[in-house]
């Protein structure tokens, strides 16, 4: 029985790492800041092969 577990983990873990390199091939994250005379705003955008998924934004006004 452990050596079932063992294998079904390991199968797993092979699993995620092929996604992880798949998702890293395609996923792009990309973070821009801006500065103005009343704050900072931060903008993150992810994409998957130049399409995009999500974009989201903070303004921090001082």
């Amino acid at each position: 029985m452990a050596d079932e577990t063992a294998l079904a983990v390991a199968a797993d873990d092979t699993d995620k790492a092929r996604l992880l390199c798949l998702l890293r091939e395609h996923l792009t994250l990309t973070m821009t800041t801006e500065r103005w005379s009343g704050g900072v705003s931060l903008t993150v955008a992810l994409d998957f092969d130049g399409e995009p998924i999500a974009t989201d934004f903070v303004t921090i006004t001082t």
